[in-house]
């Protein structure tokens, strides 16, 4: 079993019920949270709302690959790397979005770009 098996068995399956809260799951984290650089695992978007509908049309899905690339001088949006795709997104929406993150040792998902 490789990393990202590995990482995406640890995230929630989105059919099953799930706190708000990241910390019914040890290991996520908002994707707010992340700092420039980090490279991370999609594991949960927000259900039931306009937000998670939109964010799953651009691209993201549980177990992409994602990196936060920059944020604004004050601090929204943030610039995120989607598998080579760039996108920004607010500070609020990524605070829904929960993510685990990769050891910065070079164990990256294989999409993902330096």
């Amino acid at each position: 079993m490789n990393m990202l098996e590995t990482v995406v068995g640890r995230c929630a399956h989105p059919a099953e019920p799930k706190d708000d809260a990241a910390d019914a799951q040890p290991g996520l984290e908002p994707l707010a949270a992340q700092g420039e650089g980090v490279h991370c695992v999609l594991c949960r978007l927000p259900e039931a709302d306009r937000l998670g509908q939109r964010l799953a049309d651009m691209g993201f899905c549980p177990g992409a690959a994602l990196r936060v690339v920059r944020r604004a001088p004050l601090g929204d949006p943030l610039e995120i790397d989607l598998e080579g795709a760039r996108i920004c997104i607010r500070a609020a929406e990524a605070e829904q979005v929960l993510v685990h993150r990769l050891a910065q040792t070079g164990n990256t998902h294989p999409g993902a770009r330096p």
